[in-house]
Order: C-alpha cells, then sequence, then structure tokens
C-alpha cells in the first residue's frame, strides 16, 4: 500500500504542474492582449497622474506574497505545535511508530 506522504506528494505536483500551464497560458494571453494595447495606446495616459505614485504592480505583488509566506510560516509552526500538544491522545489511536518524534 503507497505511504499517505508518497500519494500526497505525487496529487501535490499534478496539481502544481496543472496550475503552472494554466498559468503560463494566462501570462500568453495577457501578453498578447497587452502588446496589442501598447501599439495603439498614447504613451502617457491622460489622467492617470495619481497612479504613478503608487507603488509598482510588481510591488505590491512581492510585498503580498512576502506577508503570505510569514503567515503560512507562522500558521505551520501553530499547526505542528497544536499536533504535538495532542501526542497523548495520538499515543492511544495511533501504534507506537506513528505517532511523530518530538521535533
Amino acid at each position: 500500500m503507497a505511504s499517505y506522504e508518497g500519494t500526497m506528494n505525487r496529487v501535490a505536483d499534478r496539481i502544481i504542474d496543472l496550475v503552472g500551464q494554466a498559468d503560463d497560458l494566462a501570462v500568453k494571453a495577457a501578453t498578447a492582449v497587452n502588446e496589442r494595447l501598447d501599439a495603439v495606446l498614447p504613451d502617457r495616459l491622460p489622467g492617470a497622474s495619481f497612479v504613478r505614485n503608487l507603488p509598482t504592480p510588481e510591488e505590491y505583488v512581492r510585498t503580498y506574497f512576502d506577508f503570505v509566506e510569514r503567515l503560512v510560516k507562522t500558521q505551520r509552526a501553530y499547526a505542528l505545535n497544536m499536533a504535538k500538544a495532542f501526542r497523548p491522545i495520538n499515543r492511544r489511536i495511533w501504534p507506537q511508530g506513528k505517532v511523530a518524534k518530538a521535533a
């Protein structure tokens, strides 16, 4: 019988691969549309001066994902600590060999 971790890793790899393929298609489509728009739009868009004072889209994305990475790291530590807190009960359910060792 396949291990849970091995099965989940194979499923996760497949999902990530599919998401990556969809992402690539979306980026290619956005690039094509933006290249066509770039050819017909004026060099400076009128009325967009206030936007120039805002962070760039790349800065927004970087800042957001930096936050998410920190949040996920914190939540991972929390979840592992909660799992550790249940070890006394877990030992009554799973065989001793299956209960996680102290990290």
